[in-house]
């Protein structure tokens, strides 16, 4: 009972995490930017719905490391070994989710919050650079969601 729960609880966030990217990717954000003509607003919008993704990828990657935990208290060593791999991939997302929320989106959010419409012009390379490095690591959030459910679905040796 208590494994199945664990696996449901794990199976539901990492629909979530990489679900989630896919749809932020491929269909929210295409379609915002084609629906919106004013770029700068499809991009607030846009930036809003990742933002509120990105708590909810955090609590996800928390909640999926804590029952990996609890597995590899639980298991014996062979097994161990592969979710001590899942472990360190979904440590390493957080670690990359915790850099862009309190990092790169905090400087992004000060850069809008102190400037006026001229200084962020004048301030739009620096703003456009972090946005990259964003995106950059939601592409890279992605990829380690599937290699956690590639690692989890292999068949043992």
């Amino acid at each position: 009972m208590g494994s199945s729960l664990i696996l449901i609880i794990q199976i539901f966030c990492l629909a979530l995490w990489i679900g989630g990217s896919v749809v932020i990717l491929l269909l929210v954000t295409p379609e915002i930017f084609g629906q919106i003509a004013d770029r700068n607003h499809a991009g607030k919008i846009a930036g809003a719905i990742l933002e509120k993704f990105r708590s909810s990828l955090l609590v996800a990657g928390f909640i999926l490391g804590i029952t990996v935990w609890i597995q590899l208290i639980a298991l014996g060593p062979a097994i161990a070994l592969r979710l001590r791999l899942v472990l360190m991939l979904i440590s390493l997302s957080i670690l990359v989710e915790a850099y862009v929320r309190l990092g790169v989106s905090n400087r992004m959010r000060r850069i809008l919050a102190e400037s006026a419409e001229s200084e962020i012009l004048a301030r739009k390379d620096e703003f456009i650079r972090l946005h990259k490095r964003s995106m950059r690591s939601f592409l890279l959030n992605l990829f380690l969601g599937i290699a956690v459910v590639i690692t989890l679905v292999m068949p043992s040796s």
